[in-house]
């Protein structure tokens, strides 16, 4: 991997700048992205020389989660408020709405802050949190507050009740599997990472006193802070059989010219995105170790089969590309490459593209004394990218990018362009951790390794 060509200490500096230049814009993520920097820092190759990129993302992932603490925490009280206020009213919907996603920002942030404790060396245990009884906030910082806040707001929209009311999604009980499957491909990708951090947040953070050494059983007990009635196994076992568009040539299209570009690009778009991030949440975004090859072995050959496609798209030529997509798919089938070399007799090839694709990102990395946004890689839209080119002349589609990118969109491809070249270990033997065990066993029980049906372009 071409890391020494890649200047990670200007990439932080950038998300650094971007993030504290407004450190709320981002939510969540404001905290996510540097402790998902950290981490991989941490277990980078080049230990000495990423030391510092490790302190300055931790220090950075601190300072950030002391800021957004106290907002995100009153933030919460404030929907709690509302939702209590307009309950059995018009505006009961709305208020649910910002209920819920209070809720999913402090798991998120539960999540970030115990991967930072980590790397600190702190060791607390966080297993039986007593949601009547409020931690100390002065200390802004570390897992607990926000399971409090988290506590709160699940308690407050009754989210024990009913799993698909928590995931914002219309479910025929009677049906879930089906139900699950007609789910648009860009909901899933919410909807599979909201699932993967309560998952951890109730495993990992905060596992039941008992199972805190042992979290790998795939039973549910009421002893989790937030029990579901179905979670991350049941997403894989509808996942499994569900239909992704397969990167073939436009000619297998039934549009023809810049039309069938247009089409062929969105359709695949939404579902490339979903692949990686199935992977990610496997893998708790890379903060844990990435299922066998074996385990996954259809959905890490279609992120296979998308990363060539990317790349025959830079060889012919092609303005659009997508830049993130790259990255993540790098990010995530790095990790296996010994055992998909291994199982492909066209292992060299495999190994081409991916030390291919790696050169190709760390060659996008906008060079310091350029412009304002040395450091960084560049932003794209898809919508805005084919509308400059003319492909959506003529088009009734009112989807468009918008015409400022937010703060998220901005960082995003550095962010998953550092996770990308950040020169990692493959181990040798496979690790195991609590979370491993129990997503091993989630992959085991529904076969998730073996695909009933071959992706398809849908057409």
């Amino acid at each position: 991997m071409p890391a020494k060509t890649t200047d990670f200490t200007a990439a932080l500096g950038f998300i650094i700048s971007k993030v504290n230049a407004d450190p709320y814009d981002m939510g969540d993520d404001g905290c996510v992205v540097f402790s998902e920097i950290a981490t991989a820092a941490s277990k980078s190759t080049n230990q000495q020389d990423h030391k510092i990129l490790r302190d300055l993302s931790l220090a950075a992932g601190i300072k950030q989660n002391k800021v957004y603490t106290p907002y995100l925490l009153k933030k919460g009280a404030d929907s709690i408020k509302g939702y209590q206020q307009y309950y059995g009213k018009p505006e009961q919907e709305l208020a649910l709405d910002l209920l819920r996603d209070d809720f999913f920002e402090c798991i998120f942030m539960a999540k970030s802050a115990y991967l930072l404790e980590k790397l600190q060396g702190k060791t607390e245990s966080n297993s039986g949190i007593n949601f009547k009884e409020k931690p100390d906030s002065s200390l802004c910082f570390g897992p607990k507050p926000f399971l409090f806040a988290a506590g709160q707001l699940w308690q407050a929209g009754k989210f024990a009740e009913n799993t698909a009311k928590l995931f914002d999604i219309s479910v025929e009980e009677d049906n879930l599997t089906e139900s699950l499957q007609d789910i648009p491909s860009e909901d899933w990708l919410q909807l599979i990472m909201r699932i993967h951090a309560v998952e951890f947040v109730n495993r990992v953070v905060s596992p039941p006193k008992d199972q805190a050494s042992s979290s790998g059983d795939l039973t549910i007990p009421e002893e989790f802070p937030f029990p579901l009635q179905w979670g991350l196994q049941k997403a894989l076992e509808v996942l499994k059989r569900r239909t992704f568009c397969e990167p073939l040539p436009l000619s297998m299209c039934k549009f023809e010219g810049k039309k069938a570009e247009k089409y062929f690009l969105t359709e695949l778009h939404d579902d490339q995105y979903l692949a990686s991030h199935v992977l990610y949440a496997l893998s708790a975004a890379s903060s844990q170790p990435y299922p066998s090859f074996q385990s996954a072995e259809w959905l890490y050959k279609y992120c296979s089969r998308v990363l060539s496609f990317w790349m025959s798209r830079i060889d012919q030529g092609y303005s659009y590309i997508d830049l993130d997509i790259i990255a993540e798919l790098v990010e995530v089938l790095r990790p296996v490459w010994v055992e998909l070399t291994a199982s492909d007799a066209n292992s060299d090839d495999f190994k081409s593209l991916l030390t291919g694709a790696a050169a190709w990102l760390a060659k996008q990395q906008i060079q310091t004394g350029t412009n304002k946004n040395e450091g960084s890689w560049p932003t794209t839209f898809l919508m805005r990218e084919l509308k400059k080119l003319g492909y959506c002349e003529g088009d009734s589609d009112e989807d468009e990018a918008p015409e400022q990118d937010d703060t998220y969109d901005i960082v995003h491809p550095t962010w998953v362009a550092m996770l990308a070249l950040l020169p990692q270990e493959v181990p040798t033997e496979p690790e195991t951790t609590p979370w491993t065990t129990f997503v091993n066993s989630a992959l085991e029980e529904v076969q998730f390794g073996v695909k009933g049906e071959h992706s398809v372009i849908k057409v």
